[in-house]
């Protein structure tokens, strides 16, 4: 293998890359994954991507799960494993046939991101910039994050967004290496 050329982005950045109708102006972006949750603040200006300021907090949402099993399991007598969380975040918890009341969860799920949403307010224009949220864990938290930025904005295909700007950016960055098969002539074959 040899290596020619790389590229490196800013963590999170990558799913504003996917945005086909980006203007130029400042936007926020909270990436929230399975092990991290990403802000970064960034200036577009003729398609370029410049950073402003991030950071990366270890508290994606697999760590929000085991938060919400551990008191589900505490409050029903149960033993349920953190993945279990995602099913009651979507359809809610049935025991013993009876569908429970979860608005626990809620609070969970404030007092999670609490440290952060309070160090994206002191250290990030929030309330004068765009904000944007992605991410599998975006889904799940958007709410939340709603109810502290009222700008909030759950981006479309947030689960895959990251994945998408980075083969877009790869496509532009890498295009001089990419080489299309010319179409097999059959009459070459003998």
């Amino acid at each position: 293998v040899q290596i020619k050329d790389c590229l490196i982005m800013p963590q999170g950045a990558s799913a504003l890359l996917a945005l086909n109708s980006l203007k130029d102006g400042e936007y926020i972006l909270i990436d929230v994954g399975g092990l991290t949750i990403d802000a970064i603040c960034v200036e577009v200006s003729s398609g370029s991507i410049i950073p402003q300021q991030k950071n990366t907090w270890f508290n994606g949402v697999q760590k929000l799960y085991s938060n919400i099993i551990f008191e589900v399991n505490a409050r029903y007598n149960l033993t349920l494993s953190p993945s279990y969380a995602e099913k009651i975040l979507k359809s809610g918890l049935i025991v013993d046939g009876i569908l429970q009341d979860t608005g626990f969860v809620e609070k969970i799920k404030e007092e999670y991101l609490s440290e952060i949403i309070k160090e994206l307010k002191l250290n990030y224009p929030v309330r004068t910039t765009n904000v944007f949220v992605c991410g599998g864990g975006g889904i799940v938290l958007f709410d939340t994050i709603k109810n502290s930025f009222k700008n909030a904005e759950l981006l479309r295909d947030s689960q895959f967004l990251n994945a998408i700007g980075y083969y877009k950016a790869g496509l532009k960055k890498f295009k001089k290496y990419i080489q299309v098969p010319q179409p097999l002539d059959w009459r070459s074959i003998k």
